[in-house]
């Protein structure tokens, strides 16, 4: 990483002075290829055979990433106009076909699933609520 001389303070510093990868020994280039796999849904597992890392540094960074993006928007208030809506998503699809409707087993299927009481889903459920606000 290139080192910079700042001729008003005399001291020198690079691209990640004084922002949340100060501290970091990878460079810029790490850092926005993780943020934008993890953006693009990729497990850190990919992430880390993407980038040349070990599974734990990768776990630890997706860790922080996240955790450094809800801490930016915890202050942030929504004002004006506001749409809140929410999606019940199932907690994974085994057993289901790849593009959706019935597979062809050539016997009965198993009854595997887990029982679920009918109604909308919550964390106790199989079936978790995601809900959106978005400020117009």
């Amino acid at each position: 990483m290139k080192r910079y001389w700042c001729h008003g303070c005399r001291r020198t510093f690079n691209d990640l002075t004084h922002t949340l990868l100060a501290q970091s020994q990878r460079s810029l280039p790490h850092w926005m290829l993780a943020t934008f796999l993890l953006c693009l849904a990729c497990s850190s597992r990919r992430i880390a055979r993407e980038l040349g890392v070990h599974i734990r540094t990768s776990y630890r960074w997706c860790w922080w990433l996240r955790h450094a993006a809800l801490s930016y928007e915890m202050d942030r208030q929504l004002t004006g106009t506001v749409e809140a809506d929410e999606l019940y998503h199932t907690a994974g699809n085994k057993g289901q076909a790849k593009q959706g409707g019935k597979k062809r087993l050539g016997r009965r299927p198993h009854r595997r699933r887990k029982k679920r009481e009918p109604g909308r889903g919550h964390d106790n459920k199989d079936r978790p609520a995601i809900i959106a606000w978005v400020s117009r």
